[in-house]
């Protein structure tokens, strides 16, 4: 029995170990793919902006975010912001 109970104990100690490792490694990777992610999102959101200067809009809101039930396709601005990306962006990079 006392075998058996120092043997479970490793057992728990190995996945404990592997838990905490894991956790962190998670962690590690949601900071780095903030940190690749983040100058995507501030040209788009400039981009966003420079439409909405330039279209006179008051507001644009962010489909995904399932707020809105219905809207006229023709109100939808997704293409020229994806145009105004691929304007700002060295052929090379695209």
């Amino acid at each position: 029995p006392q075998a058996r109970d120092t043997q479970t104990q490793a057992i728990q100690a190995k996945q404990e170990e592997y838990n905490q490792r894991a956790a962190e490694l998670e962690g590690e990777a949601g900071r780095r793919q903030a940190e690749l992610v983040q100058p995507i999102m501030d040209q788009v959101t400039e981009a966003i902006d420079q439409i909405r200067t330039e279209g006179g809009y008051s507001i644009i809101f962010d489909l995904s975010g399932q707020a809105i039930v219905s809207a006229d396709p023709e109100l939808n601005l997704t293409q020229q912001v994806i145009d105004r990306l691929m304007q700002n962006t060295p052929p090379g990079n695209r």
